[in-house]
């Protein structure tokens, strides 16, 4: 399961995705490789639109479906993009590679100054009941599934800007999200690197949070640290332990 988080802030005017990059293998759980799972996409030059996506779906194979439909306005690519959705569908169907795939959809209507967010999903694997299959939803927010026992993550509301500050409190939202083992393997697959991507009357923006020390051909594990700082922390326990001038 990746990180696919989409977070509508009305009051401040953006849409947010918070992504990470590790693709995982279906069947060894290990990191395949990295890359960005961002699409963005653009009418006459200005981006109207940025998709997420998760499951057995990788960015390249809806990608290739969103570049054939040019919209002509943002209203245009939201009609069109269910369709380009269900033909992914059938084409990973036709190399045998379909499963549960879903995508979230940050948007900016720049007439009307408007943050939206949307949803869709081939099944209710990923979204509540309430969505039908390949029904583009409209919602202010999807939060993957985090670490049950971080009650006070559990209580803000991330639309609002006063509790929920993107670029300073994303990395606490993608942590706690890395430490929870999805239903998809049942092991850790959130890692490579936390992405933030923010659309707003601006256009679109994206900064890397933080990165984790994951390596390709290895299964993530949060409690890795960078080889580094391990050092460094190793050598300060050696350092405090034989050190008698620091007691």
């Amino acid at each position: 399961m990746s990180a696919c988080n989409l977070i509508v802030q009305s009051r401040a005017r953006a849409a947010f995705l918070l992504t990470d990059t590790a693709c995982i293998g279906s069947r060894t759980g290990r990191v395949v490789s990295f890359h960005c799972k961002v699409i963005p996409v653009f009418v006459d030059g200005r981006a109207v639109a940025a998709v997420a996506v998760t499951g057995r779906i990788e960015p390249s194979d809806l990608g290739e479906h969103i570049m054939t439909l040019v919209p002509a306005s943002l209203r245009d690519f939201l009609d069109r993009f269910p369709e380009a959705f269900r033909v992914t569908e059938m084409t990973l169907k036709a190399r045998n590679e379909a499963g549960s795939m879903a995508a979230v959809v940050a948007a900016f209507d720049h007439a009307r100054n408007l943050a939206l967010g949307f949803t869709i999903g081939n099944d209710n694997a990923l979204f509540p009941l309430d969505q039908r299959p390949y029904e583009l939803k409209k919602r202010s927010m999807h939060i993957t599934e985090f670490d049950p026992d971080d009650l006070a993550l559990r209580r803000i509301d991330f639309c609002d800007p006063g509790q929920w500050e993107p670029e300073s409190d994303g990395e606490r939202l993608i942590d706690a999200q890395r430490r929870d083992r999805g239903p998809q393997f049942g092991h850790y697959s959130i890692g490579g690197a936390a992405v933030l991507t923010r659309l707003d009357k601006n256009g679109l923006a994206t900064k890397v949070l933080k990165t984790w020390p994951d390596r390709i051909g290895r299964r993530i594990d949060p409690d890795r640290q960078p080889p580094l700082k391990g050092w460094r922390d190793r050598l300060a326990r050696i350092r405090d332990k034989f050190d008698t001038r620091r007691r």
